[in-house]
């Protein structure tokens, strides 16, 4: 029996964390819905903004991919969507290689500014202390931490559709 208390313990965590999640998802799909975006393409935006920070250059396919944990072919629709909606640009770096270079478009900043713009994580999260949800930021990052090398250095396998 104490087997399945330990087993229940770890698996009421993982429960929690889910939900909690789910929750906080869904508070987030409902803004984002204003503002015509998904999640998905929200998470996109970020990481060519962080690439193209931390770069200087634009991103590419594989890069994002690596960054959101999405298949290329995943992220090469997304970014045809993004595109269409305006909100990204491509352009090939070579004309000989089937190579792109992805940046934000100034309509995309504003998406991505207006997205951020907003009071609920500020409402949910203000109901732990300063220094909870700073114990709660570094928990958090030991559990990924943990779950990125159990992983493994590749984790093409895991990468969703």
């Amino acid at each position: 029996m104490q087997e399945i208390d330990s087993i229940s313990e770890f698996y009421d965590l993982w429960v929690m964390l889910a939900r909690t999640r789910d929750a906080l998802q869904c508070l987030r799909q409902t803004q984002l819905r204003q503002l015509g975006v998904s999640p998905e393409q929200l998470a996109t935006l970020y990481a060519i903004i962080s690439i193209s920070q931390s770069e200087g250059r634009g991103a590419s396919v594989a890069e994002i991919s690596r960054l959101i944990f999405r298949q290329s072919h995943t992220v090469s629709e997304m970014i045809a969507r993004l595109e269409k909606m305006e909100l990204v640009k491509k352009e090939k770096i070579s004309p000989t290689q089937n190579l792109v270079s992805i940046t934000v478009t100034e309509k995309g900043h504003e998406v991505w500014l207006k997205a951020h713009d907003e009071k609920f994580t500020e409402r949910v999260f203000s109901s732990l202390s300063k220094a909870k949800r700073e114990r709660l930021y570094t928990y958090l990052e030991v559990i990924s931490n943990a779950a990125r090398e159990e992983l493994g250095p590749n984790p093409n396998y895991m990468l969703r559709p």
